[in-house]
């Protein structure tokens, strides 16, 4: 193939504002059809490409999904009964593990944030999430002697963008929303520092740049600060060391995830293996191998095993697979905004005879290599840590450095997120992550790694192909 493919994408904003590809990551999707009046080859009415349209199916609201988790089994109360955690980092007794609500990764947009005076309308639809991390902070200060709790919010958003609101300011608003009543008895103040890299370098109060009526006892400063260096000389420079020497808590909600879709950068695979979409007999079915057309289908790559394509459709931003023969039966489908199909990590949809269902059975893998794929160590997380052991071991090390090893209950919650790649390169960032936490844990005595793997369905499977919801560090008293 000699020429340079151009791939379309829908711009959303990203966690710094800028434009960045669409996703429906970790999504359930509910696809409805509508029966053309057509005799399908099952014998049942199928549904032709043109009713299988965006005005004739319904599709659930976007969820993060550890919210999809918390709602699939919202009897799970306990803390220690919503998240598992790995093998090699048994969970520590003095560790409280944060339930799935706290976990979910949803932004707010907020246009001119800094001037809204209510809580409630800056935390919009993450008040219930951000109030159960608020309250997670406040079981990290148990010394009867502390009076203030501190956090420090990694990879907080810029407080320069005039739409994306901020961690460290939803937490505030948070806290202000449960009212000076929540903090236990000896607390008086909390303060929370909210780093970003793109943060102006001075130093900057809340009352600098925000007017909102956030109560006294809440103090909010932003901070520039770059994940891949030393965190104490920088707090150094900015002022904010002498005042906050160590933090109760360390955040960071956005930012070990790895979001970038690079398939829309290079040339298509050659060929695709779709498996697990059965047809009227074993011989007439989708599923097979299908091998790259000329030319693009809907501004991306199109694939075709005899009559059955496999190809982009724009208006409901999923993967279909359909006959290319009139009336166009819509085989299955797949709603995920990425560059090629095997890189969908959300459920198929499959028609089943009766209606579209989800068949967890269905793959969509590449034969042969993968033009995308990049070793570990050139892939950097959102919050610029490249994603192979030894940086992530080092990155561990220096959020350890500011966290206070000598607050019984303190502790580091890094969330994970979307992890951009087909299963297995997915599985090796998890494998990496593995060996970062275990040579940390090797290394250091006074603070202990813990990783929180997403809950299991029934089936013994997790909520998309990644299966880690992020990294806990806490004081080890063992």
């Amino acid at each position: 193939m000699g020429k340079l493919w151009k791939v379309k994408r829908t711009p959303t904003s990203n966690h710094d504002g800028k434009t960045a590809p669409a996703a429906n990551d970790g999504v359930k999707h509910i696809i409805m059809g509508k029966p053309c009046g057509i005799a399908p080859p099952f014998g049942q009415n199928r549904v032709c490409k043109e009713a299988f349209a965006c005005g004739q199916h319904s599709c659930e609201s976007e969820r993060d999904e550890a919210t999809e988790a918390f709602c699939e089994d919202k009897s799970n109360k306990e803390n220690s009964s919503n998240l598992q955690c790995s093998i090699c980092s048994p969970i520590p007794l003095t560790l409280n593990v944060p339930p799935l609500i706290c976990m979910f990764r949803g932004e707010q947009d907020v246009y001119g944030w800094w001037r809204k005076s209510s809580s409630k309308k800056v935390l919009g639809y993450l008040k219930d999430c951000m109030q159960s991390l608020a309250q997670q902070c406040l079981l990290a200060v148990q010394a009867q002697k502390t009076t203030t709790l501190r956090v420090l919010s990694l990879s907080d958003g810029s407080m320069n963008n005039s739409t994306l609101v901020p961690t460290s300011v939803l937490l505030s608003h948070a806290f202000a929303s449960l009212g000076i009543d929540a903090l236990p008895p000896g607390l008086e103040r909390v303060k929370i520092l909210g780093a970003d890299m793109n943060n102006p370098w001075f130093q900057c109060d809340q009352s600098q740049t925000q007017s909102s009526s956030l109560p006294p006892w809440v103090e909010l400063k932003h901070v520039h600060l770059d994940n891949e260096k030393n965190f104490k000389p920088q707090l150094y420079n900015s002022g904010q060391i002498q005042q906050l020497p160590k933090f109760d808590v360390i955040l960071m909600r956005q930012g070990l995830c790895y979001c970038k879709d690079h398939s829309f950068e290079c040339l298509p695979p050659e060929k695709l293996e779709l498996a697990g979409i059965q047809g009227e007999d074993s011989s007439d079915g989708p599923s097979g191998t299908y091998v790259l057309e000329p030319v693009l289908r809907n501004g991306r790559p199109s694939y075709r095993r005899g009559k059955f394509v496999l190809h982009w459709r724009p208006p409901c931003y999923d993967w279909i697979v359909v006959e290319d023969t009139p009336p166009h039966f819509v085989w299955a489908n797949v709603v995920n905004d990425r560059g090629s199909p095997a890189l969908a990590q959300t459920p198929w949809y499959v028609w089943d005879g009766k209606d579209y269902a989800i068949n967890e059975r269905v793959s969509c893998e590449v034969t042969g290599p993968k033009p995308w794929k990049r070793p570990p160590h050139a892939c950097k997380c959102c919050g610029g840590i490249s994603l192979h052991a030894a940086a992530m071991q080092s990155f561990m090390g220096r959020v350890a450095a500011v966290l206070d090893e000598n607050q019984p209950k303190a502790f580091a919650l890094l969330q994970g997120g979307h992890y951009q790649g087909t299963r297995h390169e997915v599985e090796e960032f998890e494998l990496e992550l593995e060996r970062a936490a275990e040579r940390f844990n090797s290394t250091n005595s006074r603070i202990i790694a813990t990783i929180l793997r997403k809950q299991k369905k029934e089936d013994g499977t997790t909520f998309g192909s990644c299966c880690i919801n992020g990294l806990m560090l806490s004081p080890n008293f063992a």
